[in-house]
């Protein structure tokens, strides 16, 4: 469209901006975007806008998605403690420290960091400067779409925290 000249650019943000715009009204709204270069300044809030609308309507479709399917789709930690157990022939302690080093160690620094990246993508903190057209549409796709995912880790840290809670206490009153 950019390349089109400055009509069909101006004719894209006619369509664009009002969807974008209606983002500051469930809190997801475009406060500088995290790009900026040779087009004008509406093109890089738009297409962030895009790229944040993308990690918003896939957090709409796992919400639904979990809750159509919420038995076959989450895999509880009893559940994953007992497959470790029995495909690796190792004890409930060593299972569930293996557990607790991968949710410890690789789920929660990427769900920070996929996080981090949907938050700058609202908030412009880090700044891109880009000099082409194709630049931007990469730099939403790394940028904003793992920030899709954050609510599928979250809920899986948060369920490994409150079945981690619950043994717990179990453990200490022998419930």
């Amino acid at each position: 469209m950019a390349a089109a000249g400055p009509h069909s650019l101006a004719w894209a943000n006619q369509f664009v901006s009002p969807l974008i715009d209606s983002l500051h009204f469930i809190g997801y709204g475009i406060v500088k975007p995290f790009m900026d270069g040779p087009l004008p300044p509406l093109f890089y809030r738009n297409i962030t806008g895009i790229g944040v609308l993308g990690a918003l309507a896939y957090h709409v479709v796992t919400i639904l998605w979990l809750f159509i399917n919420k038995p076959a789709v989450i895999i509880t930690p009893k559940i994953a403690l007992q497959r470790l157990m029995d495909k690796k022939g190792w004890g409930p302690v060593r299972a569930w420290f293996a557990l607790e080093g991968v949710l410890l160690f690789l789920v929660i620094p990427f769900g920070a960091w996929f996080t981090a990246m949907l938050l700058n993508g609202i908030h412009g903190w880090i700044v891109f400067h880009v000099k082409d057209l194709l630049t931007p549409i990469f730099t939403v796709m790394l940028f904003l779409f793992p920030g899709a995912f954050i609510l599928a880790i979250w809920i899986t840290v948060f369920e490994h925290l409150v079945y981690d809670l619950s043994q717990a206490v179990q453990f200490i009153f022998r419930v």
